[in-house]
């Protein structure tokens, strides 16, 4: 399923519910290929690249809440995941 929308952030390519699709080496890459895409081909890339091994979702270890992009505190409980 394809996101409704999408902005690029920290590297990444993150969708309208928070939920990092792609991440890039650097900011660069990931605005050339963002603006180089047409949506069918947007599509088609996160089509392939779902299941992959280098999935960056996380979620809380005390609840389980899917946290945001790059954001260690989770929005339901509070608790800081930051791993050290």
């Amino acid at each position: 399923m394809t996101p409704r929308a999408m902005t690029v952030m920290r590297k990444a390519w993150v969708g309208d519910d928070d939920h990092v699709l792609a991440m890039f080496g650097t900011d660069e890459a990931a605005e050339y290929l963002f603006n180089l895409l047409t949506d069918d081909q947007v599509a088609e890339f996160l089509r392939t690249m779902r299941g992959n091994a280098f999935n960056r979702d996380e979620f809380c270890d005390e609840c389980g809440t899917l946290l945001s992009a790059g954001n260690h505190i989770c929005p339901k409980c509070g608790h800081d995941n930051e791993h050290t």
